[in-house]
Parts: structure tokens; C-alpha cells; sequence
């Protein structure tokens, strides 16, 4: 609230400003990325028609399906997710800024993953899944990469995806894998996920060819798929928990005799 009634006012010529000189300098512009979070207590944000891409990421729910021990499930370590979180971006914005095979625009993924403008929202999953603390992570096979990737382990959010519905799918890949090896894998999944009727061709694939820091190849998959409802679900539950109590509306008034 105080964002978006106080700081956002505030702050909104300096921050445009800053965009527009920044953006002057590109060749090739395709997006921007605004990173927050969406499950805090008190810092709710409405995402529901907020635009034409959303790619989910729920810390809590990382670390939970991440970490191996119980110590890490309860401390949730702040840097680790962040780790992830930045391996993801990585390999996302890994074709704009390596030479590949089948490198992907930025721009194919909401064109080729959002069938209609409302289902905007993508579950994300990466394999190996691993932060700058795992330096002793052993390297996966190149088709058990692809079977983790749909593997509810590796999602970076609490999700079963293969007992769900896909809308469409994209495969990001990178390092020494040919587009055989992404096809024959494909081919291989295909009869364990279920694909919505009208577009049961609904893969997009990308490959680059420089492979990510100490490992040979890694996959970033990112879903258009239903099992994103239950995490919405309990968030909107979480929300009305604290507003039935009136929790935190104190300061939206005050903020909002502030602005009057």
C-alpha cells in the first residue's frame, strides 16, 4: 500500500527517467523484468490482469521442495532462494546473450505460451536446481534433465504439473544438446502429460549453445498449466484470514488521510 499509494508517486518521473536513458542504449529492447514477491503477509499485490506474462516463483514453497534437510526447511535461507531465483533469470535471458542453434526472442514466450490474454500465468521449474552452495552437485543425464523437469521436485513452486493441465509448454535449454536429443525427449513425455485438446502441439523449444557455469547442460521449463490454481487459492485464503481480522488496515488508513 505504501508502494503503490506514496512511493510510487513519488518516485515515478526519476524511476521513468532512468528507464528511458537506459532503454537508449539498446539495440534490440523486448522487456522489462519487475521481480516481487507475492507471498508475503502484508504485501499483497493484485496480479490479475496485470498484463501479458507472469511467471510464478513462491519462495517459501522453493525452499520447502529444495532443500534435503529439515533444518534447511525451517531457517529458509534468504540467499539461497535468491541463488535460484537468479539461475532462473540466467538461463531465461540466455539467448538474448549467447550464440545457439535455436535461440528464442523473449517475446516468443508470451506469444507461443498465453492462449488467452487472462492465463498469463507460467510455473517454472529448473534442473539441475541447485544454489552457489551445491558445489559438489554431480551433473544429470541429458534425458533424466528433461524427466526432472516435469517432475513435481523441481518445480519452483509447491505444484504437481504432470496430474494437471497443460496449456502449452517451452523447453529452454543449454549447453551440447542437439535438436535431436530435445525432439526424441519430447516425443518421450508426450504420453505422460495431458495437453488441453486444441493445442496438443503446444511446445516451444530453444536451445543455446553455452552451457551454464560448472555444468554441462541445464533446462529452464516454463508452464502454461492449471496446477498455478491452488497457489492462488492460498493466497487469497491467507488474505482474507488477515482482513476478516483487520490486520494491517491501520496503515492503509493513515496512508490514505495522508494522500487526502
Amino acid at each position: 500500500a505504501v508502494g503503490y499509494k506514496v512511493y510510487g508517486c513519488q518516485y515515478r518521473e526519476n524511476i521513468v527517467e532512468k528507464l528511458r536513458k537506459t532503454a537508449e542504449h539498446c539495440d534490440c529492447l523486448q522487456c522489462f523484468f519487475i521481480i516481487h514477491s507475492m507471498g508475503g503477509v502484508n504485501k499483497i499485490h493484485q496480479m490479475i490482469n496485470s498484463g501479458k506474462l507472469g511467471s510464478t516463483v513462491k519462495p517459501n514453497s522453493l525452499v520447502t521442495s529444495s532443500a534435503g534437510t529439515a533444518k534447511a526447511v525451517q531457517e529458509k535461507p534468504f540467499d539461497a532462494m535468491n541463488n535460484i531465483v537468479a539461475n532462473l533469470l540466467l538461463n531465461l535471458t540466455s539467448s538474448a546473450r549467447f550464440e545457439g542453434s535455436l535461440n528464442m526472442d523473449l517475446n516468443e514466450i508470451s506469444m507461443n505460451l498465453v492462449p488467452f490474454p487472462r492465463l498469463h500465468y507460467l510455473v517454472s521449474s529448473l534442473t539441475p536446481l541447485y544454489t552457489l552452495a551445491d558445489v559438489n552437485i554431480p551433473s544429470r543425464r541429458l534425458d533424466q534433465m528433461f524427466s526432472d523437469a516435469f517432475s513435481r521436485d523441481h518445480q519452483l513452486i509447491r505444484a504437481d504439473p504432470k496430474h494437471s493441465l497443460y496449456l502449452a509448454c517451452a523447453l529452454l535449454v543449454r549447453g551440447n544438446v542437439q535438436v535431436s536429443d530435445l525432439r526424441r525427449n519430447i516425443e518421450r513425455l508426450k504420453p505422460s502429460l495431458h495437453f488441453v485438446s486444441w493445442n496438443q502441439e503446444g511446445w516451444k523449444t530453444s536451445l543455446c549453445s553455452v552451457p551454464p557455469v560448472g555444468h554441462s547442460h541445464s533446462l529452464l521449463a516454463l508452464a502454461n498449466n492449471t496446477c498455478v490454481k491452488p497457489t492462488f487459492m492460498e493466497l487469497k485464503d491467507r488474505f482474507m484470514k488477515l482482513y476478516k481480522k483487520k490486520v494491517w488496515l491501520c496503515c492503509k488508513y493513515i496512508i490514505h488521510n495522508h494522500r487526502s
